[in-house]
């Protein structure tokens, strides 16, 4: 296989983000701040030569990968399956106000189970990101070169999506903080082995940390 690995970078942030408030499908921008961190953290990414980009169709994931577009040239995929997890009647609210109004299903939430409301699961999450993935590793099979495949997403998908490479149901282990805001997770194959994917990096974010203001949110 010609695939050397993939990165899931996560969108730079947004008021939401800096507001605590759940984003999820909501179609919502950087903020100034979350610019300036797609912009920084395309300048460190660009140096592992991606080959191929792919981001969810919100803009603040397409806004992230258009600062690495602009470095490297590559043309963004926008592909539905790496938005964000659907929250559903939460999206846009903060976790108090979440509490007030659902104070049994925001236990189950904070206990780490699944709280129902309509809200997507963990594990189809998981899945969806991964079959995204999964293509765009077979396309990227088909070539000679070495390819570096980096998938533009969110803080909530990002961390489902690794937990389901690991080989892991995200709805039933939850062994990954979310990553900040333009941090990302970097995974290699592994032939022959289980799971395919090893973990080199997570979290991980560009050398000018101290210059940029950093919120950890999931959605």
């Amino acid at each position: 296989m010609a695939l050397k690995r993939i990165i899931l970078w996560r969108h730079g942030q947004t008021d939401a983000n800096k507001n605590f408030r759940i984003q999820g499908a909501i179609d919502v921008p950087l903020n100034a701040v979350g610019v300036r961190q797609a912009h920084a953290a395309a300048q460190e990414l660009a140096q592992l030569a991606p080959t191929r980009l792919y981001c969810s169709q919100l803009s603040r994931s397409r806004q992230s990968a258009s600062a690495l577009a602009e470095i490297t040239g590559l043309e963004p995929v926008v592909d539905q399956r790496l938005q964000e997890r659907n929250y559903g009647i939460w999206e846009g609210l903060r976790p108090d106000e979440i509490h007030e109004q659902w104070p049994a299903q925001w236990q189950e939430w904070v206990a780490g189970h699944e709280p129902g409301l309509g809200i997507e699961t963990r594990q189809a999450c998981g899945e969806r990101m991964t079959a995204c993935i999964a293509e765009a590793v077979a396309a990227a099979s088909d070539t000679s070169s070495e390819e570096t495949i980096i998938f533009a997403s969110h803080g909530g998908a990002i961390t489902c999506a690794v937990s389901t490479l690991l080989g892991f149901n995200p709805s039933e282990w939850q062994g990954l903080r979310v990553v900040d805001n333009c941090h990302w997770a970097m995974l290699v194959p592994h032939e022959h082995a289980a799971p395919y994917w090893r973990v080199v990096a997570y979290n991980r974010w560009a050398a000018v940390t101290n210059l940029i203001e950093s919120h950890v949110n999931e959605a």
